[in-house]
């Protein structure tokens, strides 16, 4: 500790950095929180990431983005979280800790600035330049009162020092092994739980994922909890390592969007994950047994511990807990992943699909990965989410995983591998790769025709490949629109067919036809579409709904682009008033501050001609409660017409 606040205390290049190193099982992590909690008071925030991967650690950055008034909606993650460093060294002197990083290149792009404090753990030793690095050690053993026999004495409420530091020596000084083997002595005692380690590591399956001390005393403590505890352990261990908690299993306030499938969960497993009594004794019961730690925002398993566990399993042959661990992120993880209002829970749950598929991935070459179905749905949402955010190397990764998945368990020509495609051409057409995208797009196309003709799914695919062809021509300047439009009015016709004329699929494909003919400078024709689709929207939608919002923002923007400000003005005003209520805690959300812009445009437009109101007034208090430019606002203003052109 205290090399690590000395550390903190010189100034360094770019930050006040300090690197924490060593094997698992160390104490690296519970380093940098016990310094967080004696020094955590001295700083103007405390900001904790997770920092296995360079996807997870903007993530966890974006944790304060609203806290710091930084718009994440819209904008690529990577821009964002640097953002969010931006704007915590200009607001004061901060502490952030990045949590168990690989190696420097995959931090380099998101140091904190100059008076900002930096705890990065890592278990790489090489790569760290001049840094200033702390080396927690395994502890000492030689003698009663030696820092090993202390804390099993500590962690075992025991006063006898000579059994546990033969204990200590047989557990090599590892302060995890250590901590788990006292827990097991407050009943057992130190000989007892000595001898017993040693007769498991006889038969414990050995892996470098972890020491044998570890693997010996968490398989002596496992083997010591109830049934239900167990069963916890056992799914929380496919899990990410932060954020665990009953809530997980039960689905929590936002609940699940489907039962459990008793084919994908054994029924034992079903029965505690609907009872959180038990749950909560079962938590209860691993914190006290140290395979688990209490945490601010609910529990944390230890990596060694968690990898321990799944070797366990594997070596009893059972999937039932990873099965088991798919399933319960399944039902909770959104089939809207892509609306805004859903996004909170999907940040949530990301890190847990994440290291669940980094578990699964291995045991998936070469057989059928165990979750079938629900593992293929949870990677292609978890893709389309981080594709809203902006991370689309992820967005691709996890849906190529998805549609991979999904190829291996059906026949190429199955109806079911025309989602995964559609995706994953969405995905490429974000990065710019519309060759591939159309492919994708095309293939997934003729699926749906061959054995959907005349579905929604059908609509759904020909929706999506105009809307890749639409992208395609903004960003190039290629591609035939009219083929598009073509395949918009396919899918809107059999989306009245299926569903009626008003349904917001109907309002959704008008609304795309609406963005095409603006496209083609038919800013008529496109607010004629895009009024048809919100008068679609205010009838199926809840006046909540965010999606009437986009409706009435883009009526509202045809309405000014044609010379129709006070037509306008309404529109975007609703536009604005229904997102600011939504995004209340979220003052720099994309759509609050787009609604504000063209609302102060609207603004700046009437205060040309029109002599009542204070429009000018207006403009400029938005543009001071948003951060807006009111000269660059009235200088896009100044480009739309006051009246229809003659």
């Amino acid at each position: 500790m205290q090399q690590l606040r000395a550390a903190l205390e010189t100034e360094g290049q770019a930050a006040i950095t300090a690197v924490v190193q060593g094997h698992g099982g160390y104490g690296k992590s519970a380093l940098a929180r016990l310094y967080i909690e004696r020094f955590g008071a001295t700083y103007d925030g405390v900001l904790w990431c997770v920092a296995e991967n360079p996807s997870e650690l903007a993530t966890g950055l974006l944790a304060a983005a609203d806290d710091l008034g930084v718009t994440v909606a819209g904008i690529p993650p990577q821009v964002a979280a640097a953002q969010v460093l931006a704007r915590m060294a200009a607001q004061g002197h901060w502490l952030v800790v990045y949590d168990n990083v690989h190696g420097y290149d995959d931090i380099k792009g998101l140091m904190p600035q100059k008076g900002t404090d930096l705890i990065v753990t890592t278990r790489e030793k090489d790569g760290w330049g001049q840094w200033t690095k702390v080396h927690p050690q395994v502890l000492p053993w030689d003698g009663p009162d030696s820092p090993a026999v202390e804390l099993l004495l500590s962690e075992a409420g025991s006063d006898d020092a000579e059994g546990a530091q033969s204990l200590a020596e047989a557990l090599g000084g590892l302060p995890l092994a250590l901590v788990v083997a006292g827990a097991l002595a407050r009943h057992d005692g130190f000989a007892t739980v000595e001898r017993r380690i040693a007769e498991v590591l006889e038969t414990a399956p050995l892996h470098t994922d972890y020491p044998d001390s570890v693997i010996g005393a968490v398989a002596l403590s496992y083997d010591k909890l109830d049934e239900d505890a167990r069963r916890v352990a056992d799914i929380c261990a496919w899990w990410g390592a932060e954020g665990l908690g009953a809530e997980l299993f039960t689905g929590g306030k936002e609940g699940r969007h489907r039962a459990l499938d008793p084919e994908m969960i054994d029924a034992e497993d079903a029965a505690l994950a609907d009872n959180e009594t038990r749950l909560r004794m079962a938590f209860t019961a691993l914190a006290g047994a140290s395979l688990m730690t209490r945490e601010q925002d609910g529990f944390a398993m230890h990596r060694m511990t968690a990898a321990a566990l799944r070797a366990m399993q594997e070596t009893r042959g059972e999937d039932r807990a990873v099965s088991a661990a798919v399933e319960l992120l399944a039902v909770v993880f959104p089939y809207d992943s892509d609306f805004s209002i859903n996004w909170p829970l999907c940040a949530h749950l990301l890190p847990h699909v994440t290291a669940l598929w980094d578990s699964i991935e291995p045991m998936a070459q070469g057989r059928e990965a165990p979750g079938g179905a629900a593992l293929e749905y949870l990677l292609n949402q978890a893709g389309v989410y981080l594709g809203k955010i902006g991370d689309h190397a992820g967005e691709i990764a996890l849906m190529t995983a998805s549609l991979s998945l999904t190829r291996a368990r059906l026949p190429e020509d199955h109806r079911d591998n025309a989602v995964g495609l559609a995706n994953l051409g969405i995905a490429e057409a974000r990065l710019g790769n519309f060759d591939a995208a159309e492919e994708h797009l095309a293939e997934a196309l003729a699926l749906s025709r061959t054995h959907r003709p005349g579905s929604t799914d059908l609509a759904n695919k020909l929706d999506n490949a105009a809307w890749v062809r639409v992208v395609r021509v903004q960003e190039t300047g290629e591609g035939d629109l009219e083929a598009a439009f073509n395949w918009q009015q396919e899918a809107l016709d059999l989306y009245r067919a299926n569903l009626g004329d008003r349904s917001d699929k109907v309002a959704t494909v008008l609304n795309n036809q609406a963005v095409m003919r603006s496209l083609q400078g038919r800013v008529g024709e496109a607010a004629a579409l895009a009024g048809q689709a919100l008068d679609i929207r205010r009838v199926v939608l809840d006046p909540e709904d965010d999606r009437l919002g986009s409706s009435l923002l883009n009526v509202g923007v045809y309405a000014l682009k044609s010379g129709h400000p006070a037509k306008a003005e309404p529109l975007l005003q609703d536009a604005y008033d229904l997102w600011s209520k939504l995004h209340a805690a979220r003052p720099r959300h994309e759509h609050l501050l787009n609604a504000a812009s063209w609302l102060v445009a609207c603004k700046l437009v009437r205060a040309r001609t029109s002599t009542v109101g204070n429009y000018l007034m207006d403009a400029k208090r938005l543009c001071q409660k948003h951060g807006l430019d009111l000269a660059k606002m009235q200088a896009t203003a100044a480009q739309y017409p006051s009246e229809p052109p003659a």
